[in-house]
């Protein structure tokens, strides 16, 4: 049902007139729905789809390891149909969550915050995204 739901939003947004959207798969883990939604979603409603977890490697640090997950699966085997990013943010440090929201949650961009593993003090940060 969420990647159900996720497809409706995008099409409602889109009939509304709204420009494309920026979706945040919050607490993505591995990517699986960051992966299936850039398949299955529209390319010309959703501008990108960020992946958000303190696990991914800094991109921006030369050999960051991150938390263990590797992004190789992400960018190592040819664009996605609407391009993935993935960001080392922890969802529980107050200044990396604002920074979140200064430069990806902005407006006028519409944007789709989904948090499918959120539990415990994680989901009561998500809230604070608003």
């Amino acid at each position: 049902p969420v990647l159900a739901r996720l497809i409706a939003w995008v099409d409602e947004a889109a009939q509304a007139g709204e420009p494309p959207v920026a979706i945040v798969d919050l607490c993505s883990g591995f990517g699986f729905l960051a992966m299936f939604a850039s398949e299955l979603l529209p390319r010309e409603h959703v501008e990108k789809i960020y992946l958000i977890d303190k696990v991914w490697p800094n991109r921006n640090v030369p050999g960051s390891k991150g938390g263990g997950i590797t992004t190789a699966h992400i960018y190592d085997h040819g664009p996605w149909a609407i391009p993935l990013i993935t960001l080392q943010i922890d969802v529980k440090s107050s200044r990396e969550v604002r920074g979140l929201g200064h430069h990806i949650i902005r407006d006028p961009r519409p944007t789709i915050i989904c948090g499918i593993h959120l539990c415990g003090t994680l989901a009561l940060r998500a809230s604070q995204l608003f």
